[in-house]
């Protein structure tokens, strides 16, 4: 067995659990233990534990997204809000725009829609009162 540099793994997996990006893991693993690990060394950690690594989208958008879809700027908008509703720092745009974009549905009245079956996979429907109780469009209810 190889020796490893993480001596508080569980710290390590509790991060990766909450969804933290490697680098992030790296600062807060020197914050809370001096030593800085690089993303690469996370990975590998990651991938002894048997954790796939998961992409933002597939652990925050509400629904399945096309590989296609996932650089388009809703998939990203719904990634950066649903980061920051859990407490972690917004990434993939910048927190000014997800602002904008969160008072532009609000004062719509519109919910972000997707259906990857169109050319345009996103739309803004009005929000549907008692159903669509986010900022997405409820997709047991489309």
């Amino acid at each position: 067995m190889r020796p490893t540099i993480i001596d508080h793994p569980d710290d390590v997996l509790k991060w990766l659990r909450e969804g933290h990006t490697y680098p992030e893991i790296g600062r807060k693993y020197q914050a809370a233990h001096g030593v800085y690990l690089s993303p690469q060394v996370i990975q590998g950690f990651a991938a002894g534990k048997g954790l796939l690594r998961r992409t933002k989208v597939e652990w925050t958008v509400p629904f399945k997204v096309e590989e296609k879809h996932k650089g388009k700027i809703e998939t990203r908008l719904l990634q950066a809000y649903l980061r920051r509703k859990a407490g972690l720092p917004v990434s993939g745009v910048r927190p000014e725009r997800l602002d904008r974009w969160l008072e532009w549905l609000e004062k719509e009245n519109r919910v972000v829609a997707y259906d990857r079956d169109e050319k345009e996979p996103y739309s803004y429907p009005e929000r549907r009162e008692g159903i669509d109780t986010d900022v997405w469009r409820e997709p047991d209810h489309w």
